[in-house]
């Protein structure tokens, strides 16, 4: 018996080097390599007369080493690897017809989770295997063979073999757990999924069990009804999990349907704002970077002529349109800098129809010259007179709206009718900083000192889910830090947070707070930077504590509220 010290150096060394080509290992290692090899023969040889049995076509199914049958193939930021097999999506593969045309025993491995990805050479200097769109249709395509060294029926047990024409990889056998630089960061004994050659593959490593999931186990759970211990249910046991840094998440909660309010730039394949200059009309609409907002690049808006009028238009993430209701008002602000004396307008129109639902001009306030005027918010209630619809379209049918993500089953595109349109209607010119739309109160989840900038629907929502906890963060903590969230939304650090592109000052750690103990939802903020502060203003002895007992909110902190001790971060 070797001792553990040396049996794990022997592996380690073998690891190091295995997923080089045969052509560049050293000859000690390739006579260590067939000695494995022809031990693990020996002790699991195939069986003779072995009947090949195509695999299931078509259905997912899970494809585990015969070394350890509790691991699985499974794929991670498009690498393949091996990992403890459980209920995630990407361990189910589909077994389909080869890609480069040949016919049985050939055959093509996709994932079932990222459908058209096919597994396929991913690294053509050290064989490593992955699952990538449009492969070369040689190097995703496999022979199932005759297993190096099956456990028990040889019936759906296999050794696939590469039929890549790449010359240093052809013939060669899919492997496993040599080499560690799997982009996850799995554990040991986790690892890549290789080609070796023949001459070296260990058998165990090589075969492969290619058949569906294992079932479930059945459970019979019988409860006393009579005989009850605790009757109250732990209430973190139902929660969800709502991340801020994604740029759709978040809006079903977050009441402000503007996207990009303050200009910033996106990556929605279509613009968050677009001009709006009739034809043969003397104006022009640019981003003005000399004349900032709260440090911010803004959009400028001149006219030149009487009887006309320029404008921006925004229809919300990836232009889909906002879903209005007639009779009911929302609230807008605006920030404008001016130094002439003009007329601007906030409108929201059903562009589908070609129709003003509710139009508000008004007067600019002019506080000085160019170089000593200052911005001014104006605060507009609309009420439009109808309401605007919203139908469901094919992915990729209309060019002006971005659905965000490749089509799937699960995934709904729509167009809705409502647009919002911010201009002047009269000479002048003018630089707007930021732009917000929200439900009036009708629309808004009401906390203990008044509206929200929640969405009541998306409360209610969570209501009916009984939610009870609800953890926020999650990655986009590591790229973010929850001072930038202080302050008004106007102002706050958090308009330049670009992880996942959420353009939404508005709606961060503070927000999910509030709505959380508005609805007796227990919140768990996950932070990454300042974590001693926090505690410092929410629970220690900092100003938190003192303004609290004189009945005032805490600042600009908006986190500091009756309440704060229950946050878990």
């Amino acid at each position: 018996m070797l001792p553990g010290a040396l049996l794990f150096g022997l592996f380690l060394s073998a690891a190091v080097d295995a997923a080089k080509p045969a052509s560049k290992w050293p000859r000690s290692e390739l006579r260590k390599q067939e000695r494995f090899r022809r031990r693990d023969e020996v002790s699991h040889a195939a069986p003779a007369g072995f009947g090949f049995v195509p695999p299931a076509l078509g259905e997912p199914l899970s494809i585990a080493p015969v070394q350890d049958l509790t691991y699985a193939a499974r794929h991670c930021e498009y690498v393949l690897s091996t990992n403890p097999l459980d209920e995630t999506g990407d361990f189910d593969m589909i077994v389909g017809p080869a890609l480069n045309g040949f016919v049985s025993p050939y055959f093509s491995i996709q994932s079932q989770e990222l459908p058209g990805y096919y597994w396929t050479i991913v690294n053509a200097s050290t064989g490593a295997l992955g699952v990538a769109q449009n492969p070369s249709v040689h190097d995703a395509t496999f022979e199932f063979r005759a297993p190096l060294s099956p456990l028990g029926s040889a019936g759906n047990v296999y050794t696939l073999v590469s039929a890549s024409n790449n010359s240093a990889w052809t013939g060669t056998v899919v492997s496993f757990g040599f080499t560690r630089n799997m982009p996850c960061g799995f554990p040991a004994p986790c690892g890549d999924i290789v080609l070796l050659p023949l001459s070296v593959a260990p058998p165990m490593r090589a075969s492969w069990v290619v058949g569906g999931l294992p079932p479930a186990a059945v459970a019979q759970v019988v409860v006393d009804g009579a005989s009850v211990t605790n009757a109250e249910l732990n209430k973190r046991f139902m929660g969800c999990h709502s991340d801020y840094g994604f740029a759709q998440t978040p809006r079903g909660f977050y009441a402000d349907l503007i996207y990009g309010s303050h200009f910033e730039p996106g990556t929605m394949a279509v613009p968050a704002w677009v001009a709006r200059i009739p034809s043969n009309v003397s104006a022009s609409v640019a981003v003005d970077t000399y004349t900032p907002f709260s440090s911010r690049a803004t959009m400028e808006v001149i006219v030149n002529a009487n009887n006309t009028e320029a404008g921006l238009v925004n229809r919300g993430i990836g232009g889909a349109g906002f879903y209005l209701e007639g009779g009911k008002p929302y609230t807008v602000e605006v920030w404008i800098y001016t130094d002439t004396t003009t007329t601007a307008f906030v409108e929201l129109r059903d562009f589908t129809t070609n129709a003003t639902l509710a139009r508000e001009d008004f007067a600019l306030i002019t506080t000085g010259p160019h170089w000593g005027s200052t911005w001014n918010a104006y605060n507009v209630t609309l009420t439009p007179k109808a309401g605007t619809e919203c139908v469901g379209i094919a992915y990729g049918s209309d060019p002006t709206i971005d659905c965000g993500v490749d089509a799937s089953p699960g995934h709904v595109c729509l167009r809705c009718g409502g647009e919002f349109v911010v201009g002047l209607s009269a000479p002048g010119d003018m630089n707007v900083g930021r732009v917000s739309l929200m439900p009036g109160a009708w629309g808004l989840l009401q906390g203990p000192l008044g509206s929200l900038p929640v969405l009541q629907s998306g409360a209610d929502l969570l209501t009916q889910m009984g939610v009870t906890v609800i953890r926020s963060g999650g990655s986009v903590s590591q790229s973010m830090r929850w001072k930038d969230w202080r302050g008004p939304a106007w102002n706050r650090p958090s308009a330049t947070q670009t992880w996942a592109v959420s353009l939404l000052a508005g709606w961060g750690p503070f927000e999910v707070i509030d709505m959380a103990n508005t609805l007796g939802i227990e919140p768990i903020i996950t932070l990454a930077y300042d974590t001693n502060d926090v505690e410092d203003w929410c629970v220690g002895g900092g100003p938190c504590r003192r303004w609290r007992a004189e009945g005032r909110r805490c600042g600009l902190l908006a986190m500091c509220h009756p309440g704060c001790e229950v946050v878990r971060h």
